[in-house]
């Protein structure tokens, strides 16, 4: 069999303006022959011009950033990869960083300093850098204009974008004689473990510098985003049921179960919430389809021992709506979820003495949830049990497993199949 001799090497690449491409290389066979699929990426392709335009653009949207940011109040802006539920794949409106940076890789993060020394209204200056990981330093290296960006390597540069972000901040504090300088984040898009951390690395300040870690509750991104193109809409599809030869378990078996691993963490009442949509699906055995290729909707679930209350905006079909009155679950619209909290919160408070109420919070929970109630009811930060039962695969599952392989084992064969029959009848060829 020639396939000893293939050697193959599949790369994805994604952009946000253009097809995903993929390039597909097989080497030398024994005929001498060699075999090469490539589907390359546009970008690559549109030479100086479009680099010339990049730059343009890239000035232009950082120039307007930090015309905002100096309105704020604010020395560094932050720009995550991830939407308010912590996803790591997101919708075209939550993009932000993709917009700012051209960056179209699926994890990094976008930071952006003004220059407060030399500060100018109609000009300002700074720095700007996108921190990704290997997978993305070739994608990076060829979409990011290295003329106003600076791509930090994730794993092989000395400094994280925590550090770098700070050791600015500590550069420009001391530049402005010992000023206050601040840091700001749009609060929904980061976790508050990693907003503890990074203050925990602010406060390790050997020098005398103030550096102040804010919110930004108006994301800076949203609010340029239509001077250069009309900015996404959130586009949300209806809910469909997942039945339960599929699921193997009913809602109310897995509720269940995870009331019994809350109690676990508190002996008083207590509210469990969670952002993670993947949990939320698994949980209610439902399933959407506003992200591509991940079968969630953009939804919070709240809930204690007696009540569970969905906060969504998606359309829910009348079987659908029919499910979640069996199972007795409260649907409310998406935004409601912030006063809801808050209103819980002081409820809680007032029918109950504060050290018997908490509010259980997973890791994952943003900093904005956080501070919406902290301050009113005791927080107790958790793994998300959630996590851990759905990673427990049931009878059900596993069958399904199973069949969803050979399925994918026939796909396979009958492609290996075609590229053998190919290179067999000496028919190489490089598709475009």
């Amino acid at each position: 069999m020639f396939w000893n001799n293939v050697k193959y090497f599949l790369r994805p690449c994604s952009s946000r303006n253009f097809f995903r491409s993929y390039s597909l290389s097989l080497g030398s066979f024994e005929n001498g022959n060699a075999f090469k699929i490539s589907i390359q990426s546009p970008i690559r392709q549109l030479g100086t011009l479009n680099q010339i335009s990049n730059h343009e653009r890239s000035v232009s949207k950082l120039l307007e950033l930090r015309k905002l940011m100096a309105r704020n109040d604010l020395f560094c802006y932050i720009i995550p990869s991830e939407d308010e539920h912590q996803s790591e794949y997101v919708v075209k409106s939550d993009e932000r960083r993709a917009f700012i940076s051209e960056f179209t890789g699926s994890a990094g993060i976008a930071c952006v300093t003004n220059d407060l020394v030399n500060f100018s209204d109609e000009n300002p200056n700074g720095k700007a850098i996108l921190s990704t990981d290997g997978r993305y330093f070739t994608q990076a290296e060829s979409q990011l204009d290295f003329k106003t960006w600076k791509l930090l390597r994730q794993g092989e540069d000395e400094l994280n974008w925590k550090d770098w972000c700070i050791n600015e901040a500590k550069l420009m504090s001391l530049a402005l004689g010992g000023t206050k300088v601040k840091i700001g984040i749009d609060p929904k898009l980061i976790t508050y473990k990693e907003i503890k951390d990074f203050e925990k690395l602010i406060s390790k300040n050997e020098l005398k510098t103030q550096i102040e870690l804010v919110e930004v509750k108006q994301n800076l991104i949203d609010t340029i985003w239509n001077k250069f193109e009309t900015a996404p809409n959130r586009k949300l599809n209806p809910i469909y049921s997942l039945p339960e030869e599929f699921s193997g378990k009913s809602y109310q078996k897995k509720r269940d179960a995870l009331i019994k691993k809350l109690k676990e963490s508190t002996n008083g009442q207590f509210k469990f919430l969670t952002p993670a949509l993947d949990e939320i699906a698994w949980l209610l055995n439902l399933r959407g389809s506003d992200i591509d290729y991940n079968p969630f909707f953009f939804s919070y679930l709240l809930l204690d021992d007696t009540h569970s209350i969905l906060f969504t905006d998606n359309p829910i079909p009348d079987d659908v709506n029919t499910l979640l009155e069996k199972n007795e679950v409260s649907v409310k619209p998406y935004n409601e979820i912030w006063k809801y909290i808050v209103n819980e919160a002081k409820k809680m408070i007032a029918t109950n003495q504060n050290d018997k109420v908490t509010f259980l919070l997973p890791e994952t929970v943003s900093w904005r949830i956080v501070n919406e109630i902290k301050d009113i009811v005791n927080c107790k930060f958790i793994e998300s049990p959630i996590q851990g039962l759905k990673s427990i695969k049931n009878e059900r599952e596993i069958e399904n497993a199973m069949i969803a392989q050979k399925i994918e084992a026939v796909c396979l064969a009958k492609y290996f199949s075609w590229l053998e029959k190919v290179l067999k009848n000496n028919n190489p060829r490089k598709i475009t």
